[in-house]
């Protein structure tokens, strides 16, 4: 008995001399502490894909729904999962409007149950970008509405899903060429840059055309000064046009409006030079109007806009002079239509861009006879106008 008292009491000593609390405290650690467990996965809805069409619609349906992890459970599926996920995710990155647009880089982490496989897809975005800024549109028809839309309230920024867009659609000259179609609101456009959602790429394995068109419009001010401008050039033009003389047959307001616009815009002769150099001018309605001075730009958009005010016909031209832009009118008149450059005629106060036919035209500049009407009509001219004794005379300059 003295022995096993002596045995305790060496023990206790030892363990205080040892640590005791170090010891007990180890012993409590081994038998209390459970085995650790695997975190349970967040449960997330789930959709059902039965072979490879199924899974890269379920994974479109992710981006479109703006989903940053996304889960499919993938049943009796017949292939290589990894293969076709890394494909599909491919694809839809590079041929996909929606994905080539948003999408930054795809993660997969695959789940083997019982049944089935469960994908896990974690999708990145790139940054800026938003399902919600795209308008969807099914052809150019509405993707010309859109633009135009933008254009009407200077947007600077514009993406478009176009279900159906030509390979041969250029976008960047359709903007330009509904601004000039406005003249009400073409009061300065800087520059016009499209990207495309995928880029231009072959198309033969059957996607057709579909694209994402993202525009980027610069203009010389913010929105707000952009309609004080138009404001300020539609009050200048209503004013030009007051002294009209109300009796005049259309040649002769025709006549009216073009020495009036000559006499009180000068020609932009560092403007013009840029240009020839290529580099970016202002020359636009609220130039011409506001500023009085235009190269040619500024002087088709005036008198575009002062012959609609006055109910004739007219449209505008882009053309070349040499190799450099020029714009100028085309009218018509009884029917038949005529070239009309003040331009042209701006420094010299001639009359030598005035009522002329194709022929005479082409002396001068070149331009896409295919969008423009054919003028061949002789039946007035300058000369027949201010010859005539039966209508007043255009204003002197």
């Amino acid at each position: 008995m003295r022995k096993t008292v002596s045995f305790c009491l060496l023990v206790c000593v030892f363990a205080l001399s040892t640590g005791c609390k170090d010891t007990f405290n180890y012993e409590y650690r081994s038998t209390s502490v459970p085995l650790e467990q695997p975190p349970a996965q967040e449960e997330l809805p789930f959709e059902r894909a039965d072979n490879i069409s199924d899974l890269k619609q379920r994974i479109i349906d992710f981006i479109r729904e703006g989903r940053e992890l996304g889960e499919i459970r993938l049943y009796n599926y017949q292939g290589n999962i990894n293969r076709d996920v890394s494909r599909v995710c491919q694809q839809i990155m590079r041929e996909e409007p929606i994905g080539a647009y948003l999408v930054d880089y795809m993660s997969p982490k695959y789940t083997a149950l019982a049944g089935y496989t469960a994908l896990r897809l974690t999708i990145t975005y790139r940054s800026g970008r938003s399902q919600e800024d795209i308008r969807k549109v099914n052809n150019v028809r509405e993707l010309t509405d859109e633009i135009d839309a933008a254009l009407r309230s200077f947007q600077s920024s514009l993406v478009v899903e176009v279900g159906y867009l030509p390979s041969d659609t250029d976008l960047t000259a359709l903007t330009r060429d509904l601004y000039y179609r406005e003249p009400a609101r073409a009061v300065g456009l800087t520059a016009v840059s499209v990207a495309l959602y995928p880029p231009d790429i072959d198309f033969k394995a059957g996607n057709g055309f579909a694209r994402i068109a993202e525009f980027t419009i610069t203009y010389p001010a913010a929105s707000d000064e952009m309609r004080t401008r138009a404001e300020a050039a539609e009050a200048a033009l209503q004013a030009l046009i007051t002294d009209l003389p109300a009796d005049l047959t259309p040649p002769y307001a025709a006549l009216w409006l073009y020495d009036a616009l000559c006499a009180s815009v000068s020609y932009d002769e560092e403007g013009a030079q840029a240009l020839f150099n290529g580099e970016q001018t202002e020359d636009d309605l609220y130039s011409a109007l506001v500023e009085g001075r235009a190269v040619t730009s500024g002087y088709a958009l005036a008198y575009r806009r002062l012959c609609d005010l006055s109910g004739i016909q007219c449209r505008i031209v882009r053309g070349w002079r040499g190799n450099t832009e020029f714009i100028w009118n085309v009218i018509q008149l009884d029917g038949d239509w005529y070239h009309v450059a003040a331009a042209g005629d701006a420094a010299s106060g001639a009359h030598d861009w005035f009522l002329k036919t194709d022929e005479e035209m082409r002396a001068q500049a070149r331009w896409n006879t295919d969008s423009t009407p054919r003028c061949e009509s002789a039946q007035y001219t300058y000369d027949m106008l201010i010859q005539s004794p039966e209508e007043e005379p255009a204003i002197a300059r």
